[in-house]
């Protein structure tokens, strides 16, 4: 029974790392529905748009550095 707490304890710190993944993949409209909704259909637009964007040259300057320092 001792697995009890730690079941709970271990759900409790990956809930975040879910919701995470989840919104990830949602539509853009319904990220910010209320009630939020646990069922649509998922989509790769939000990844679209953040490498679309200058995140590219960000993650790129941020790994020169890194590899660097």
């Amino acid at each position: 029974l001792w697995y009890l707490p730690a079941l709970a304890i271990t759900a409790v710190f990956a809930f975040p790392l879910f919701w995470i993944a989840l919104t990830a993949i949602k539509p853009r409209r319904l990220i910010q529905a209320y009630p939020p909704r646990f069922t649509f259909s998922p989509t790769w637009e939000n990844f679209q748009l953040v490498f679309d964007s200058a995140y590219t040259d960000a993650l790129r300057n941020s790994l020169i550095v890194a590899i660097i320092s």
